[in-house]
């Protein structure tokens, strides 16, 4: 068996579930199957009472949890259908906590009793584009591939679209890991350099202002989640730049669960606008390896044997500068085949009660609820 130095978070950080009720079940099904609905077992420091689909969902307190029962009695999670139901929530104290879309962080209004603590996060917004030549073919030449990510300033839409509250993203390890690092010579935004490439290519700016190539107009078409504003007004800014390059896109948007078919059941996609949630372990197999075209989230079928190894050698030690090396390769691998355009790291926006009292709040903490059996509310 092969070394595997993210053995240790994953046993950690993923669930246990019993093989005789899921083992035969596919993953497109868990969401949907009785047993997520209705039952959950484990030993964390609150046990499921109520789930109210797309409403509630109600944790008790384990008075045998091994770290000690926790200090409240509930633990109450609730899905809001706006941001102005979460604020409205916020204000009267019904919600002590949540978390917003960095492209919404700027709609929030200042509200008295409450906190904006803005933390790096493990998310990576990016362009995927479709690598299988039996489904489409533009993108099987790397220079127009290029030409997209140089056209983009990226620096301008952290600021537009996020309003700050996102990191342009130098690499595919993201800032709340202890992998992360600086990446050299990472591609900037160079219009001039985008435009002759496209020229290389043989796509040339015809009378219409939209390049060509044989009588074949350059165009794709790019799916996105519609639902999500955030998404929706990347997208578009998307186009507009790449139009203004002579590109003709089309936008797709789509309901998150069509867009999820498409991804990973049909692959049914020319390029797609998406984020990547990485776990807390730095290996990227999932995404990159070219094993992971059928069995993991390799939706572009994207094949490098310099990627493999970067990978492979990633996971063959528990030396966190062994580790950080290999993952520096694959990142500067990623930017030069650029099987998808890595756009921007959004930061998690967390909007904070000032009566809530916790451990410290990292990205880590935050995301596995470190220490949550502490938590508690003050008075004042």
């Amino acid at each position: 068996m092969l070394p595997d130095a993210a053995f240790l978070t994953t046993i950690a950080t993923l669930g246990i579930v019993p093989e005789h009720l899921l083992g035969s079940i596919q993953p497109a099904q868990l969401i949907t199957d009785p047993f997520g609905i209705s039952s959950a077992v484990g030993t964390g420091p609150f046990t499921l009472s109520q789930w109210v689909r797309g409403e509630t969902i109600v944790f008790t307190r384990n008075p045998n949890y091994f770290r000690g029962a926790p200090q409240v009695e509930q633990y109450i999670y609730r899905i809001f259908p706006s941001l102005d139901d979460l604020v409205a929530a916020l204000r009267n104290g019904q919600v002590q906590w949540a978390t917003v879309s960095a492209s919404l962080a700027t709609n929030v209004p200042d509200i008295p009793g409450v906190t904006k603590k803005t933390l790096p996060g493990f998310g990576l917004t990016v362009v995927a584009f479709q690598l299988d030549s039996s489904k489409f073919t533009l993108f099987q030449d790397a220079r127009v591939r290029k030409a997209l990510f140089l056209s983009l300033d990226r620096a301008a839409m952290v600021k537009e679209i996020y309003g700050g509250a996102a990191r342009v993203a130098q690499g595919t390890i993201p800032p709340a890991s202890w992998a992360a690092s600086a990446v050299n010579n990472v591609p900037g935004p160079n219009r001039t350099e985008a435009g002759q490439l496209l020229d290389q290519a043989g796509w040339t700016v015809g009378s219409d202002g939209f390049r060509q190539h044989n009588g074949k107009r350059l165009q794709f078409t790019l799916l996105a989640t519609g639902a999500d504003p955030g998404e929706r007004a990347l997208a578009i800014w998307l186009a507009n730049q790449w139009r203004t390059l002579g590109v003709d896109v089309t936008i797709d948007f789509q309901p998150w669960s069509e867009v999820r078919k498409r991804l990973t059941e049909t692959r049914d996609f020319q390029a797609a606008l998406l984020t990547i949630n990485w776990g807390i372990d730095p290996d990227q197999s999932d995404v990159w390896s070219s094993n992971a075209f059928y069995s993991g989230l390799n939706l572009m079928h994207y094949a490098s044997a310099a990627v493999d190894k970067a990978l492979a050698d990633g996971l063959a030690t528990d030396d966190r500068s062994k580790r950080q090396a290999a993952y520096q390769q694959l990142q500067q691998t990623l930017l030069n085949d650029l099987p998808v355009l890595p756009l921007a790291f959004p930061d998690r926006v967390v909007l904070w009660s000032t009566h809530l009292q916790a451990p410290s709040l990292t990205p880590l903490a935050l995301r596995l609820r470190l220490g949550v059996e502490q938590w508690h509310m003050t008075a004042s």
